[in-house]
């Protein structure tokens, strides 16, 4: 994960905060992205990213916060993949985006996160931050 963090940075990757899951492997990797990330974002738990918390949850927590905030989100599988999947498609769908651990993709909306209405703009697996951090 440390490698992969300087991926990255090595994209010049900026949030304004870090939304994580509850279990202590997701707290711990949300931890280690922060001691990378300059400047260092707040980080908030967020019990809708734990296993099985569903995707209402999440978007009830993001529309709190400011439509142009840049957030990363930490959790688990296959809940991220479905999350990601409500987030660009209809909430029924699924979407086949599997997520390494390590694994991290940007989906952008236009205003508020709503279901379905958000664009897929990367899907980098571990193995493409690591070759990023190689460069950096």
């Amino acid at each position: 994960m440390e490698v992969a963090v300087r991926g990255l940075r090595a994209a010049d990757a900026r949030f304004d905060v870090v939304l994580t899951s509850l279990p202590v492997r997701a707290r711990q990797t949300a931890r280690i992205v922060l001691a990378a990330l300059r400047p260092r974002p707040p980080l908030r738990a967020l019990r809708p990213l734990s296993p099985g918390g569903g995707a209402g949850g999440v978007f009830a927590a993001l529309a709190s916060l400011p439509a142009d905030a840049s957030i990363l989100l930490v959790g688990h599988e296959p809940d991220l993949s479905r999350l990601a999947g409500a987030m660009i498609l209809d909430p029924r769908a699924d979407l086949p985006l599997d997520f390494k651990k390590g694994g991290l993709c940007r989906i952008d909306f236009e205003g508020v996160a709503r279901p379905g209405l958000g664009r897929l703009v990367f899907h980098l697996t571990p193995k493409i931050l690591r070759r990023l951090a190689g460069r950096a």
